[in-house]
């Protein structure tokens, strides 16, 4: 059996975490504000119930990431309000079809 280590109650703010294996982990009611990640492998991850208000994401690969049910006010990609980016898919005509 796996060494478990329990961490509840407790204050590790401020710690630093280099090369360190935290795969199969679980995090609830976590304050990570502040935090920095860098060279971080979040594959096959999964975040429910989570505040990235006002995060910064750079040089990150989002290939064959899904976001649903996400409030996206305010958020940009490339500068760009993803808002806008929708309405003008929304409205974007459909492709004509040949007979």
């Amino acid at each position: 059996m796996a060494d478990t280590n329990v961490f509840e109650n407790t204050s590790l703010a401020g710690a630093s975490f280099t090369d360190v294996a935290l795969g199969g982990s679980t995090f609830a009611d976590v304050d990570l504000s502040g935090s920095h990640f860098s060279d971080t492998n979040m594959q096959h991850t999964d975040f429910a119930d989570v505040s990235f208000a006002g995060a910064v994401i750079k040089n990150a690969d989002f290939s064959n990431v899904s976001i649903e049910d996400t409030n996206i006010d305010g958020m940009t990609l490339n500068g760009i309000l993803v808002t806008d980016l929708l309405e003008a898919h929304r409205n974007a005509s459909p492709p004509a079809t040949e007979l």
